[in-house]
């Protein structure tokens, strides 16, 4: 809640009234330094007016206010002149489950535009994150997909691009998704990684993330993720996320079905794969032209 305008100026007498009698904007009171005979020592000694308001404010300052020397439970005051209620910052949501697909799409990441067709983009991040057609091939000379984000004050975030599909063939199976990977993240902490969630007619998804930090190498390396598909999943989100100041590359996308081990489990293999052929799947398909240009953002044509 706000407090109107006239209760934000402190009383004649109060120690906040007093600290803005000195014209500065902004102070820092070492109290535990004070000369203990001092002027100042005496009189917050003498126990000055104060006020103590936390999260609400209702009715007037007199509901807040007491008497004490702040020595007694700080050792420096920090003064600002001006403040305003705390707001909330946008909300970033998951994106919604709608949309699914009726099986694993587009695992070879093609289309005519950045957002390969079948993939949905999210983001969790006050910074947006572009998507655009990655320059170089990748391990199996395949597309790649660029998700980046510049730096900024604030580091953290995540970006990047999911597809949703019903649980089917994978029902009491063991998932394992893969895909090349590289980096450029300057933190600990931020890079590329792969998540899988499996999502519930009801109740909270269990969400199951690349072991270790996110790939922050420069160099194409295998990583992959593999978990039990619990019994309750009706559909299954595989992501291809980038977290943090940092640009990530995705390429050579590959979903396995193996028997279930009893649990959830997960694991990473960077080792290097060589090309190799198999046998076409249900959700590839055929090879399509790419746009020219070095980069192409989402929505671009």
């Amino acid at each position: 809640m706000t407090a109107p305008s006239c209760y934000l100026t402190a009383p004649d007498g109060f120690i906040d009234a007093a600290l803005a009698a000195t014209g500065l904007p902004l102070l820092a009171l070492d109290l535990a330094n004070i000369p203990p005979d001092g002027p100042l020592a005496k009189w917050l000694a003498a126990k000055p007016s104060q006020r103590s308001i936390g999260a609400v404010f209702h009715g007037d300052h007199t509901n807040y206010s007491e008497v004490a020397n702040p020595r007694d439970k700080y050792d420096i005051l920090l003064f600002v002149e001006r403040t305003t209620a705390a707001r909330g910052n946008p909300r970033a949501r998951f994106a919604s489950e709608g949309g699914s697909n009726s099986e694993p799409t587009n695992l070879q990441l093609a289309g005519s535009l950045a957002l390969p067709d079948g993939w949905r983009a999210i983001g969790y991040s006050r910074h947006p994150y572009a998507l655009s057609v990655a320059e170089d091939e990748t391990l199996e000379a395949g597309r790649a997909v660029r998700i980046a984000r510049s730096d900024s004050t604030l580091a953290w975030g995540d970006g990047g691009i999911i597809q949703t599909f019903p649980v089917g063939q994978f029902h009491g199976k063991r998932l394992v998704f893969s895909a090349a990977m590289r980096a450029d993240g300057a933190r600990i902490g931020t890079g590329a990684q792969l998540v899988v969630r499996f999502l519930p007619k009801s109740g909270d998804a269990v969400q199951v993330v690349q072991s270790g930090a996110p790939v922050r190498s420069s160099h194409w390396m295998r990583h992959s993720i593999a978990a039990d598909v619990p019994r309750n999943a009706e559909r299954i989100q595989i992501c291809l996320v980038v977290t943090g100041a940092a640009a990530g590359w995705f390429g050579d996308l590959d979903l396995e079905v193996k028997p279930a081990e009893g649990a959830v489990a997960v694991s990473d293999a960077d080792e290097r794969r060589p090309k190799r052929k198999r046998p076409p799947r249900p959700w590839d398909v055929p090879p399509q032209s790419l746009p020219v240009g070095k980069h192409l953002r989402a929505g671009g044509s």
